[in-house]
């Protein structure tokens, strides 16, 4: 009895040093230490991969290597523009995690609501891991872990799905191969039925979406989406092409023009050439077609032709016998200048005149535009310093400037060179420029503004802004004395000011170190419910001629810094999605300017053409075409949130009734506005349909072009229905009280911004054409008032009036 109970102690006492005795091999199980076990920093507990026995090594073992001391790594995730991703993913992994790859990670967590993570680390693990963030309806990201105390951000990409079917324009036939292409380069190409899956990037939920395929003519969506969970259908309609013959000729002999040079984008370093001067272009209506045209001793032009009905024969391309100036650029020891930008500017205007050129697409019959480079005329010098440009002949002087790095800017005298084959010689030696860098800090921190330098005589030479740390670096300095000065961003101000000597290719130093009072704006955003608002933008704006615009971000308590200049007097608001509430009159140095945000609910509408019944889309409307108002409000807000691709508009607006105004001009769709729409708490409100119609154009031609160009000077001018007569008001003193917007300088109160479609944009001429108008009686009416047009009304009743008009100054 004795032996066995000797035994079975015995056998109990191997158990008990199985159990206990340590595995050389097995994983330890690491355990969070400096994060709460629950609420938005969580850190997820490991997960051991499944394994055939307990002694086989987990695959969650650290790879051998250098390893970390216990800590946490953290940082935010956010998406473009700086919006925080809450409940978003940050893992912890040995290595970069591949497609097919089992492994699990070491630790991860979940970001709060401002987009802010913490992931604890264990002692031993990789010192070379990774860290990964994702989040649905977003592109995952990776990045290193960094280095010890310092935050490793994540700014993430949203994902689109789009799908749909490309056919051929007319006969509805499914194409196949077509290739769908966007933005971020992400390719698909359609399958036997036409049909295409494609999934990929954006920011603030909008891309381009483009098809091709050859023998059809491609197209192409800027695509706007509210909504980036669900897939988005894009269908596209390709319609065939047709081979069009051009005839490049001699714009006097209209001879053929051997040798004829092609590029389709301005950058083209090997453009197409053509030995008999003939073009095929493939072509089908409703296209934007535009090629550069050129030729030796000819001046380059660009085609552009809204395709409308394809010709009948051969058309004919005019190119103007050119004008040339050449020379060389050489530093001041005689040595060459290679690949310095040069360019040449008619009558130092940046825009050239093209008068001459549109009188030749009408006299040879060619469809659409010709002109020359709307920035000026821009060659490069070759390695010999050599450098050729050909101008398009002209009564008014051309002058030439020259950029080389490190160099001081030169502009030449005025060269005249008013018939083809006329030639002028100018040769550029350039003296080396200063560098001048320095820091800025006031009160001991990194200051946040512009450095301007001034040339001895007061004129502008040059700015830079200031970077994080507040330092800054000026190029091109020319040697000798030169004024500094800074000014704050957005701030009229000057804030500091130097004189320094500079001298040529040295890095000259001078740091701006002060002390200063500094005066502020403060306050507090919340939400209707008491929340914190982190990441809202707060805009602070001083009315006056001379007065400084000054923006700042909410931080995670909702708390905001806005720097004043002193003796301001601010209008400051906050843009949280559509709403900007406003306190008007904020003296600097005010604390407890705080903003309560309403309760916001879901406005869906979608945009159908009143004749057609489809979906107007967009292709990314302009600042000042949509807005809204509660409808008690005498004016509408601007908004920034457009249509997207299948006419859907929504925003998030105060609960109550507002109205909504769209001014598609550009479209081609009269002005709309929808009165009185709910905005309620529901969750998914169906889209309520708006229902807009086709607008008119109208050509405005006013007498004496010359004497109006003088005479609209200083003034702003409208073209109104008489139903829209009231909702202009002004001028104004100041922009603030009874002003909402100033243009060109002149403050003027418009009750919707859209209004400003309706400005019409005379010529040299004297002609301004607007479309997308209502037909109805029309008054130009012109602020201030003491400019009059006769008559003082006409109508507009179809599409392609046009009204001759006189002006007089009072």
């Amino acid at each position: 009895m004795k032996a066995w109970l000797g035994v079975l102690v015995l056998l109990i006492a191997v158990a008990i040093g199985w159990v206990c005795w340590p595995r050389q091999n097995e994983a330890p199980r690491p355990v969070p230490t400096d994060a709460p076990g629950n609420g938005p920093w969580a850190a997820r507990e490991p997960v051991t991969a499944p394994s055939a026995a307990a002694e086989v090594p987990t695959e969650r073992a650290p790879a051998p290597g250098p390893t970390i001391e216990a800590r946490a790594l953290f940082g935010r995730v956010t998406c473009f523009p700086r919006k925080p991703v809450a409940n978003a993913t940050v893992a912890f992994w040995a290595k970069p995690p591949s497609a097919d790859s089992t492994d699990a990670p070491l630790a991860e967590a979940t970001t709060n609501e401002a987009g802010e993570y913490r992931v604890p680390v264990q002692a031993g693990w990789p010192r070379d891991g990774v860290l990964v963030a994702s989040a649905p309806y977003f592109r995952s990201m990776t990045l290193p872990q960094g280095e010890p105390g310092k935050p490793v951000d994540f700014v993430l990409r949203q994902c689109i799905t789009f799908l749909g079917q490309v056919c051929e324009a007319g006969s509805g036939q499914p194409l196949t191969g077509a290739t769908l292409a966007s933005g971020a380069g992400d390719k698909v190409q359609t399958d036997p039925n036409g049909n295409y899956r494609l999934e990929t990037t954006c920011d603030a939920g909008r891309t381009v979406l483009a098809a091709h395929l050859a023998g059809y003519s491609s197209q192409k969506q800027a695509v706007s989406v509210h909504d980036v969970g669900e897939p988005v259908r894009i269908d596209f309609a390709m319609p065939r092409t047709t081979k069009v013959r051009v005839q490049v000729v001699d714009a006097d002999t209209r001879a053929p023009i051997a040798n004829a040079r092609t590029w389709r984008f301005l950058n083209d370093r090997d453009p197409a050439r053509h030995p008999d001067g003939l073009l095929s272009v493939s072509l089908a209506p409703g296209d934007d077609f535009s090629i550069e045209v050129g030729a030796d001793g000819y001046c380059r032009v660009r085609w552009a032709w809204k395709v409308d009905t394809l010709p009948e024969g051969t058309l004919h391309l005019p190119l103007v016998g050119a004008a040339t100036i050449s020379g060389t650029v050489t530093a001041s020891d005689k040595s060459p200048l290679a690949h310095c930008s040069l360019s040449a500017y008619e009558g130092n205007r940046p825009y050239p005149r093209n008068e001459a050129l549109e009188e030749l697409c009408r006299r040879f019959g060619l469809p659409g535009t010709l002109s020359t480079h709307p920035f000026g005329l821009f060659t490069e010098a070759d390695a010999q310093g050599r450098y050729r440009v050909d101008v398009l002949p002209s009564a008014e002087p051309y002058t030439v400037g020259v950029t080389s790095t490190g160099y001081v800017h030169v502009t030449s005298a005025p060269q005249h060179l008013a018939t083809p084959g006329a030639t002028a010689r100018v040769d550029f030696v350039l003296v080396p420029a200063a560098t001048i860098v320095g820091t800025t800090r006031c009160n001991g921190e990194p200051w946040r503004g512009s450095v301007f330098w001034l040339r001895p005589d007061g004129a502008f030479g040059g700015r830079v802004s200031t970077d994080e740390k507040g330092d800054y670096e000026l190029e091109n300095v020319p040697a000798g004395t030169v004024e500094l000065v800074l000014r704050g961003d957005g701030s009229a101000r000057i804030v500091q000011r130097a004189q320094l000597t500079v001298a040529p290719g040295v890095e000259n130093r001078h740091d701006f170190l002060w002390q200063e009072t500094l005066h502020t704006i403060t306050g507090r955003v919340t939400t209707h419910s008491g929340e914190p608002l982190p990441g809202g933008r707060v805009v602070a704006f001083d009315p006056r001629p001379s007065g400084s615009m000054r923006m700042a971000s909410t931080l995670a308590d909702g708390t905001y810094r806005l720097e004043a200049d002193p003796g301001g007097v601010y209008d400051v608001r906050v843009t949280h999605g559509a709403i900007t509430p406003e306190r008007p009159g904020v003296p600097a140095d005010t604390a407890s300017v705080d903003f309560v945000l309403p309760e916001l609910g879901l406005l869906r509408l979608r945009l159908v053409d009143a004749a057609t019944g489809q979906p107007v889309g967009s292709d990314e409307t302009g600042s000042w075409n949509v807005g809204w108002r509660e409808s008690a409000e005498d004016s509408f807000h601007v908004t920034q949130r457009s249509l997207d691709s299948t006419g859907l508009f929504q925003l998030k607006l105060p609960l109550g009734r507002v109205d909504v105004t769209f001014h598609l001009q550009e479209k081609g769709y009269a002005p709309r506005t929808v009165t009185d729409l709910p905005v309620t708490r529901e969750p998914d409100p169906a889209p309520i349909p708006v229902e807009i119609t086709r607008g008119v154009s109208v050509t405005l031609t006013v007498a004496d072009a010359a004497g109006f160009a003088k005479a609209r000077a200083g003034h702003v001018l409208f073209l109104l229905e008489q139903s829209q007569l009231g909702m202009v008001r002004g001028p104004f003193p100041r922009q603030g009280g009874p002003s909402n917007m100033r243009i060109n300088g002149i403050c003027v109160w418009l009750e919707q911004h859209g209004l400003m479609n309706q400005m019409p944009d005379f010529d040299d001429t004297g002609r301004a054409r607007l479309t997308g108008l209502l037909p109805g009686r029309y008054r130009l009416v012109a602020l201030p008032g003491d400019l009059t047009f006769t008559p003082a009304d006409f109508a507009i009743t179809a599409d392609g009036t046009v009204v001759e008009l006189a002006f007089r100054r009072q």
